[in-house]
């Protein structure tokens, strides 16, 4: 609801939204707005089969240094992947493929992955048995925080509010799942790689942090 709300609230008013952008460069190349762009071009196969091949590889990459390093495996494939595309290394059709590949995953498995995955992994029978206006306070009241946290820091940071509450708001979700489905409901699956940074390491420093807290005041 927050992130289909905020995409309202950026429609209304365009200062606020950086149309998928999350960092202000005023009008320099941005981080990955090019992503949003249709793609007008034939599908490639070839290219595409290349593009899973880089996919597979860094996500190799990432469980492997997971195994040494202890940090998450997808924010360390993230990672890899950033610095190989600052140092231009991958070849321009290989990437044209990998967005190819993108595309295709995003505009045809979105809702598949929110249904399937979504109901493979939620325990029901725990959720229900949570069922409490408690609960409903607790979680209404973390979501709203992140959200307003990133939406009002962000302006300190150089970032565009709306993206930003996009973004910490999948602290509060579920996964890669939760990912999933705020960011489509936002229109803003471009910011899948942001989104993974702040669930996976901001998610877990929340986690972790507030258990301190709570054990030092207990």
């Amino acid at each position: 609801m927050c992130s289909g709300l905020l995409n309202r609230l950026g429609e209304k008013r365009p200062e606020l939204s950086g149309q998928g952008q999350l960092v202000r460069l005023n009008g320099a190349e941005d981080d990955l707005a090019d992503a949003m762009k249709d793609d007008t071009g034939e599908i490639d196969l070839k290219m595409m089969g290349a593009g899973v091949l880089t996919a597979c590889t860094l996500f190799i990459l990432g469980m492997l240094l997971q195994s040494i390093t202890g940090f998450p495996g997808p924010v360390l494939m993230i990672v890899a992947a950033a610095i190989l595309k600052y140092l231009n290394v991958i070849p321009g059709e290989t990437q044209r493929g990998a967005k190819q590949l993108y595309k295709f995953i995003s505009s045809n498995f979105t809702f598949p992955l929110m249904a399937g995955l979504g109901l493979l992994y939620i325990p029901l029978k725990d959720v229900v048995g949570m069922l409490s206006w408690q609960y409903f306070i607790v979680v209404i009241s973390v979501v709203l925080t992140v959200v307003s946290t990133g939406f009002f820091v962000a302006r300190f940071l150089n970032m565009n509010p709306i993206e930003t509450a996009i973004v910490t708001a999948c602290q509060s979700g579920m996964g890669g799942t939760g990912d999933v489905a705020i960011l489509s409901t936002a229109n803003r699956m471009n910011l899948m790689p942001f989104a993974q940074v702040a669930t996976r390491l901001g998610g877990a420093i929340t986690v972790i942090s507030m258990t301190a807290i709570l054990r030092m005041l207990s």
